[in-house]
């Protein structure tokens, strides 16, 4: 491992492997990025779209809503999100997630890859973070600092 070789990723560094390797980062493929390397710095999606459409039936039944009333609610076409969600469509634009994603609580895509969508930890931390005044931030982070150094 040469821990001087660190790539940013949505704003955490990780130390990747001096081989040409990849390493698997959520649902990102970080590629090495070396002068011996052919191989140029990339990033490559993997997305699951029938775990996405599994996690927005969930929330849905969550909070009560159906998805004709999902999508008046996230201003977009019913057809769009009923297709998408029967299977009629292989995946739902960024665009579209981005606009059903708030009335289902999340603020990412990225926040429906998991497995169990309703206790996902990290999801949980996401939504009280957001519910957290600005003015409070800078204190919160000291803290988790402290409590969770990071190595860079």
């Amino acid at each position: 491992m040469n821990n001087n070789t660190k790539v940013c990723l949505l704003g955490y560094f990780s130390p990747i492997s001096h081989s040409c390797r990849k390493v698997q980062v959520a649902d990102f493929t970080l590629y090495c990025e070396k002068p011996h390397c052919n191989v140029k710095m990339g990033i490559e999606m993997h997305i699951d779209w029938e775990r996405r459409r599994r996690n927005i039936r969930i929330l849905m039944a969550a909070v009560g809503t159906n998805p004709t009333r999902l999508a008046k609610a996230s201003n977009l076409s019913a057809n769009t999100l009923s297709k998408f969600l029967n299977g009629g469509s292989k995946e739902l634009t960024e665009a579209s997630m981005m606009k059903v994603l708030p009335a289902l609580g999340l603020h990412s895509s990225l926040d429906l890859d998991t497995d169990n969508i309703l206790s996902d930890p990290l999801n949980e931390i996401k939504r009280h973070l957001s519910e957290i005044p600005d003015s409070e931030l800078p204190g919160l982070l000291r803290e988790l600092q402290a409590r969770f150094p990071i190595d860079e």
